[in-house]
């Protein structure tokens, strides 16, 4: 099989361009005239060498991001346009038409081809697990076997939604903080580096003893002036070295391990995987992908690797005949996920456990990051209050020392 870019007209004379898997130009060709398209070119991507290829690939999945909110806005247009009774091409074909992200435009006309050769909707969304997360893959799958396809896009759009909306009020809630912060602390280097030498060279012409802030501010200012450049290379290095180190598969261990430990912040940050363990899950369960396989698919969801290689030997347990709340036990997952599961073994309704405890952590989470934002917020507040005050301090304590020189 090889892919080929064409040219051609639809019915209405408009001219379209896309590409396609198919055996050879021939098959291109009779593939478009089947949907009554005249092709203009047909011309086959060769890549010129193996490297070639992988750059490509490479490329392709750079280009193949595709924003969760245009994601979110396909689950919900083509849930509801399927139960109204419209087919699917036809929903891809109108979707795709509305589509402002030219990539992602090309690939649903790919899609919707495929599907005109005869391969199902999860088949052809199969063909590019970077743009189409697994989990939208597997409940389609589900979705068509059980003939509710317009149901389970439209859980999916939701819990979509809910990831997003849970990331909004995280980043919302930190940005103004973090403002502060930056400004703040831009403002006190500003100080230091070119305010306060003016005033150091003032004092040092005048016979007065500094005072213990004013010699520390000063030494601060001198060193930084004059040997600051020398440890930005140092501290470039080791900003390098650092993200390079997370982004290794014992860097990111290291680090998600020390992110569920933070004081403050670690509650949230197992929240919320906690949360997206729980609702990942219980939308696989719900529409009828097998355990196992939604155990692998959450494992990749969750976003924490500690927790990804316990799930993945929590499944390796299932497998073996284990109950899934036995297998969790032991692990970083918490006691209210791992009695909820249990109950819901219980009761059959493990779908249903899970989504109800999934719904109790997306409450507290919220609430600890409020909580957390109005303690913040004051705090930044008063160091930085805190550090104006000590370089007011450092530079008035001398000029009351020269007065009094002056006076004498």
């Amino acid at each position: 099989m090889a892919y080929f870019n064409y040219t051609a007209k639809d019915p209405q004379g408009k001219i379209i361009h896309g590409s396609v898997e198919a055996i050879n130009s021939y098959e291109v060709s009779q593939l478009l005239a089947k949907d009554h398209y005249i092709v203009t070119t047909i011309k086959e991507v060769r890549p010129k060498s193996e490297v070639a290829s992988s750059l490509l690939l490479t490329l392709q999945g750079f280009l193949s991001r595709i924003k969760t909110q245009d994601l979110l806005f396909f689950y919900l247009q083509l849930s509801v346009m399927i139960s109204a009774g419209v087919p699917i091409i036809n929903a891809l074909e109108i979707i795709q038409n509305q589509v402002r992200n030219a990539h992602f435009k090309k690939i649903l006309g790919e899609v919707a081809l495929k599907i005109r050769q005869g391969r199902s909707f999860s088949d052809a969304l199969s063909d590019y697990p970077a743009v189409f997360p697994k989990i939208l893959i597997s409940t389609a799958r589900a979705g068509e076997a059980s003939g509710e396809l317009d149901k389970v896009l439209k859980n999916l759009a939701d819990f979509s939604e809910l990831m997003m909306r849970m990331g909004h009020d995280v980043k919302a809630a930190l940005t103004y903080p973090i403002f502060l912060a930056v400004i703040g602390t831009a403002i006190t280097i500003f100080l230091i580096m070119f305010v306060i030498p003016g005033f150091m060279d003032v004092f040092a012409r005048v016979d007065v003893t500094l005072p213990l802030p004013t010699r520390i501010l000063g030494g601060l200012s001198y060193f930084l002036k004059t040997q600051g450049l020398k440890y930005f290379p140092i501290l470039f290095g080791v900003f390098i070295s650092g993200a390079v180190f997370i982004h290794l598969p014992f860097g990111r261990n290291q680090l998600d391990r020390l992110k569920m430990r933070l004081p403050i912040l670690g509650p949230i940050v197992s929240g919320i995987c906690f949360s997206r363990f729980s609702h990942t899950l219980s939308i696989l369960l719900t529409t009828g992908v097998p355990i196992l396989l939604a155990l692998e698919i959450t494992s990749e969801n969750i976003g924490n690797i500690v927790l990804m290689k316990e799930l993945e030997a929590v499944s390796q347990k299932v497998r073996d005949g284990k109950e899934l709340s036995s297998a969790l036990v032991g692990t970083h997952f918490s006691y209210n996920v791992i009695q909820m599961v249990k109950v819901g073994e219980t009761t059959g309704k493990l779908g249903f456990s899970l989504d109800k405890v999934g719904e109790l952590y997306d409450m507290n989470i919220l609430y600890q990051i409020k909580r957390i934002t109005a303690l913040i917020e004051p705090t930044i507040l008063l160091f930085g209050g805190a550090g104006v005050g000590f370089i007011m301090a450092s530079i008035i304590l001398p000029m009351f020392d020269m007065l009094k020189t002056l006076q004498r």
